[in-house]
This record gives C-alpha cells, sequence and structure tokens, in this order.
C-alpha cells in the first residue's frame, strides 16, 4: 500500500493522504483530477488509442487526460472502456450530453460522467 501526495501551492492540505489539488492545478495523472471532471466511455473499438479518445473528446473541451484502459494479461489489449478528464464539470458534462450513443470508430459508444472506483473485497487497498 502507499499514499499519493500531491504538490499544493498554498499547502493547506499538504502531506494528506488522497488530497487533491485545486482544480486548476491539474498535474496529468488521472487520480488527481477530480470526478466531476471525468467521463466513463464505454463499448470502444479495440483499436481506440489514448490519442484517438483525447482528439473526439477535444471539440467538448479542454481534454486534460484520455486514458483507454488495458488489459492486465495483454497490455496490448484494449479492455474496451477509458476515461476521460476535463478542465471543469461542465465540460464533461457537455460531452456526456452530447456524444453518448454515438458512433465512434465504427462502434455505438456509451459515455456517463466517471463514478469513484468501488473497492471490491478480493482487492487490496
Amino acid at each position: 500500500m502507499f499514499s499519493m501526495q500531491t504538490e499544493n501551492p498554498d499547502n493547506s492540505s499538504a502531506g494528506q493522504e488522497g488530497s487533491r489539488p485545486a482544480s486548476n492545478n491539474y498535474s496529468g495523472r488521472t487520480g488527481l483530477l477530480p470526478k466531476e471532471f471525468q467521463i466513463y466511455v464505454g463499448n470502444l473499438n479495440w483499436k481506440v488509442s489514448n490519442e484517438d479518445l483525447k482528439n473526439f473528446f477535444g471539440e467538448f473541451g479542454d481534454v486534460k487526460f484520455a486514458k483507454v484502459v488495458m488489459d492486465r494479461e495483454n497490455p496490448f489489449r484494449s479492455r474496451g472502456f477509458g476515461f476521460v478528464g476535463f478542465a471543469n464539470a461542465e465540460q464533461a458534462q457537455n460531452a456526456v450530453e452530447k456524444c453518448d450513443q454515438e458512433e465512434f470508430m465504427g462502434r455505438k459508444i456509451m459515455v456517463n460522467m466517471a463514478k469513484p472506483r468501488v473497492q471490491r473485497d478480493d482487492q487490496e487497498e
């Protein structure tokens, strides 16, 4: 188990485990961006890359990251879903409203606001 510390210019939560930076201080790591700024994208074509995802959602706002989740056993194979983070919640919500059930690279994608990861009993924290 490890704790993630973030840089915080005002040091108000410096050293607190799981603290998040201010919304304008995003450092490029998916776990540091508030969930309300992130969307889940499902039913992706197996050939979709992070760059494809970033380019597609770029018209809806300032994309801070785009990540296609890869299989653990075969890191070259997509699991068919990913996450996109935006500069603010309004851009994320706009992308959900405009893109859910739209076609992207030959597949009708599902787009929802991202939810916090649920800890399963068989996973270590």
